[in-house]
């Protein structure tokens, strides 16, 4: 990381004069407001009710292609602000899909489960290889079939 000389300059003339509190970040002045038109803030409580599971991307995309927002004002600054001050954040908790659940299958041979990885090198006389793992398995019973 490179610092410019001015920065450190500045850096120097607020903590001789203030301290360490004058090295404190400021507090924006716009802080806790929001130029977002009722409209928009409307559409975005209707968009977060209908799509629990979109982003605010996937919102203001969806809110600019239905030409309730024009793209340019209010910023998407503002746009992530406003949904974090309202918690319109989509939750993470909700359910996309059902549950994928393992071992479904009751009886022997109904579905066999196979995978490859990369294992370590082995030695072979005077060169290593490459030696890949390889399993067969059957989901019923998680019996693994012998290496031949």
């Amino acid at each position: 990381m490179t610092l410019n000389e001015e920065t450190v300059r500045k850096w120097l003339y607020r903590y001789k004069h203030h301290g360490f509190p004058g090295l404190e970040d400021k507090t924006r002045s716009d802080e806790g407001k929001f130029d977002i038109p009722k409209e928009v803030a409307e559409a975005l409580f209707e968009l977060r009710k209908e799509h629990p599971r979109w982003t605010t991307a996937q919102m203001i995309r969806h809110l600019a292609a239905n030409g309730i927002w024009n793209g340019k004002k209010p910023s998407r600054s503002s746009f992530y602000r406003f949904v974090q001050s309202h918690n319109l954040n989509r939750d993470p908790h909700l359910e996309t899909h059902a549950a994928v659940k393992p071992f479904a299958f009751d009886h022997f041979g109904q579905l066999w489960l196979a995978d490859f990885m990369h294992g370590p090198k082995v030695w072979t006389g005077k060169k290593k290889k490459k030696s890949i793992l390889h399993v067969v398995m059957d989901d019923s019973t998680r019996y693994i079939v012998p290496d031949a």
